[in-house]
């Protein structure tokens, strides 16, 4: 993990449509290469919207797979171990220490009371799974649960040759427009800014703000499958001291 700490830490914030990375070679290449080999088989997932933590008319075509023993235990046996060990390294606490320190400026002044100069403490919690979108996929643009403090999504594709399947991101037509998250919106509200490239053991994240408005248009019939490990840092403005990043995902 100190490799990805280093690669995320040192990466350059790019400000504009709201805060992000972008980040090459996130993983040491021989690690990139043993995560490709060990990707399940469909079958070794769960679909996301039958794990309760998404809406009813949430999309049929995302699956996961969470560091939970049900899900686990659907894994041939051969992958068990290593999925186990390395979905849960992410939960380790420096590693969530440094994703919060990335962005601690825009999520401090996320949570901040007008007229109060003092630093908000942060409570937080982190969860980690491994994706992977079907062809027909979409999310509409959205701003990100009020729940989460930043997203990453590391990239995982076998080359480079599909750069168009990476998350978009948007800016409202009505420029004045925010959501505190929650809603997926139609596309048609939105202007298309820029495409993160989905290429080979590359990262995006983003800290959640009211404009950090993002999604995947339709993909189509003929495309392949997107694979990706998402983790989210998740929590809240404390009301004492800070709780240490880390722990179990919510599902």
């Amino acid at each position: 993990m100190l490799h990805v700490m280093y690669r995320i830490a040192n990466a350059p914030v790019r400000a504009f449509p709201f805060p992000h990375i972008y980040v090459e070679d996130v993983f040491p290449a021989d690690f990139y290469a043993t995560l490709r080999r060990n990707l399940p088989p469909n079958d070794g997932y769960v679909r996301l919207i039958d794990t309760g933590l998404v809406t009813k008319g949430y999309s049929q075509n995302r699956l996961t797979l969470f560091p939970k023993d049900d899900h686990i235990a659907r894994l041939p046996e051969s992958l068990r171990q290593f999925w186990r060990d390395t979905l849960n390294g992410f939960l380790d606490k420096e590693f969530g220490r440094v994703t919060l320190g990335k962005f601690l400026p825009t999520i401090t002044q996320r949570f901040a009371k007008p007229g109060d100069n003092r630093p908000m403490p942060i409570l937080s919690s982190s969860e980690v799974a491994l994706v992977r979108d079907l062809a027909s996929y979409a999310l509409g643009p959205h701003s990100d649960a009020p729940s989460k403090l930043v997203s990453l999504l590391f990239y995982l594709p076998e080359d480079d040759s599909r750069p168009h399947l990476g998350t978009a991101l948007y800016v409202p037509k009505d420029r004045r427009f925010t959501c505190p998250g929650g809603p997926h919106h139609h596309f048609d509200k939105f202007d298309h800014v820029v495409t993160m490239p989905y290429r080979s053991n590359t990262l995006f994240a983003f800290p959640k703000t009211a404009a950090s408005f993002h999604g995947v248009p339709p993909l189509p019939e003929t495309a392949s499958d997107r694979d990706l490990l998402q983790f989210n840092l998740l929590g809240s403005a404390g009301p004492a001291t800070e709780a240490p990043p880390g722990g179990q995902p919510r599902a």
